[in-house]
């Protein structure tokens, strides 16, 4: 747990995947309702316009950055559900 607690978000439940990018290159990374933070901002690698840059915060993908478009995610602050 960071000693810092930074906002917390989930994404909206009509978002099925973001890019990431693997060692194969870019991909779309399937999700649910990963809880994540927000790192940055990025250019997204593909169409070059600023975006968001995200990481996971939880489950198999933790540590795992992405680009998030605006709209995606929500905040939430039920850390103590957490944990």
């Amino acid at each position: 747990m960071p000693d810092v607690l930074e906002p917390l978000y989930q994404f909206k439940a009509h978002v099925e995947g973001v890019l990431v990018e693997t060692k194969e290159g870019l991909t779309v990374m399937p999700i649910s309702r990963h809880k994540f933070t927000l790192v940055g901002t990025a250019p997204h690698p593909d169409a070059g316009q600023p975006t968001y840059l995200g990481e996971i915060w939880s489950g198999p993908t933790d540590g795992q950055r992405f680009w998030l478009e605006p709209g995606w995610y929500e905040r939430i602050s039920e850390w103590a559900d957490l944990v």
